[in-house]
């Protein structure tokens, strides 16, 4: 089991809201030592009991971050999912080399030599949250941007489905990495060469790749974000998309696009997803739900052009919690 640590997060901004939502008074601060490559990482995770204390749960839910982010900013969904109103326990892991967690290669924040490592640590994160909750207990997984594409690598996977494992309920896909929008990566002509680049200098940085700088805004909806997320310490910004991570999501995107429909074991999907993203494309996701063969479906397009629905206005973003606990509880009975 983890070991409980001491919370070593002290990052307090002025809008009370933010403040709920970056930090929550009901988790626990666990961390996991994994082994990498022949060393050890540690590994935080951020889990929300449900309330009142000793309560059964009536579900589970493992969420996944994207990229650059980390699991202390979802207080506020894990405050209210855990809370007696929907019963459900939240875990959070932050992944390899985010938020509180190691880096593979100290000093590369936001970089992972092998990219599937981040599924890998979906799969561990999904077997302590089964190890925690009572038996049968229904579980979920809640991808955001690329926590989507590495909680679907990691289900449609051998390990994933070859009878041994827990088995997961279903799958919250929200503004998940299944196309990247062509504003933000070098153009595709280019591709060839940057490949080729990236398998002998893996770490180098792409050139033109635009998730931080003056694009880093366009994530959220509320505007109050970005300032307070730039003032993050743990929340990487200009952390450059290197070459090696670059080539690694990008097969990803490839092979679940081409193997998820398939290999996706799950019972239930929700969708949830702005149709005017400027960093992942609704269309490619809406186009691998709607090819998926399971009947329990939900497909939400949501109006406006941002990235992360859980760093949207207050209202909105409450609302967008509330559909998640909704989906999660009528299926849970």
């Amino acid at each position: 089991m983890p070991a409980e640590i001491v919370l070593v997060y002290n990052f307090f901004p002025s809008h009370a809201w933010l403040r709920a939502m970056i930090t929550a008074t009901t988790q626990a601060l666990l961390q996991a030592t994994r082994r990498r490559h022949a060393t050890e990482v540690n590994i935080v995770e951020r889990c929300w009991e449900v309330l009142p204390t000793g309560s059964k749960p009536k579900a589970g839910l493992v969420l996944i971050h994207g990229g650059n982010w980390h699991s202390g900013w979802f207080g506020e969904l894990g405050d209210l999912l855990s809370s007696a109103e929907y019963s459900i326990r939240v875990s959070a892991p932050d992944l390899i080399s985010h938020g509180l967690s190691d880096d593979a290669i100290p000093g590369y924040r936001a970089y992972c030599p092998d990219f599937a490592s981040q599924a890998e640590e979906v799969g561990a994160a999904i077997a302590r949250a089964r190890t925690a909750l009572p038996k049968g207990c229904p579980l979920f997984v809640l991808g955001e941007s690329m926590g989507g594409l590495s909680a679907l690598q990691h289900l449609i996977s051998e390990r994933a489905n070859d009878g041994t494992t827990d088995n997961v309920d279903g799958v919250i896909l929200c503004g998940a990495l299944l196309q990247v929008a062509p504003a933000v990566l070098p153009p595709k002509a280019a591709f060839p060469l940057l490949k080729a680049v990236g398998w002998l200098m893996p770490t180098l940085g792409v050139p033109g790749a635009a998730v931080g700088g003056e694009t880093f805004d366009t994530a959220f909806g509320d505007p109050a974000v970005g300032p307070v997320a730039r003032a993050d310490p743990l929340v990487t910004e200009m952390a450059p998309l290197r070459f090696g991570y670059m080539l690694g999501f990008l097969k990803g995107m490839d092979v679940v696009q081409r193997e998820g429909p398939a290999k996706l074991k799950v019972k239930s999907v929700l969708m949830m997803h702005y149709k005017g993203d400027q960093r992942t494309l609704y269309e490619d996701c809406q186009r691998f739900v709607d090819d998926l063969p399971m009947e329990d479906k939900v497909c939400i397009p949501l109006e406006g052009d941002s990235h992360q629905i859980f760093q949207d206005t207050p209202e909105k973003s409450k609302k967008y919690i509330e559909t998640v606990g909704r989906f999660i509880t009528e299926r849970a009975g």
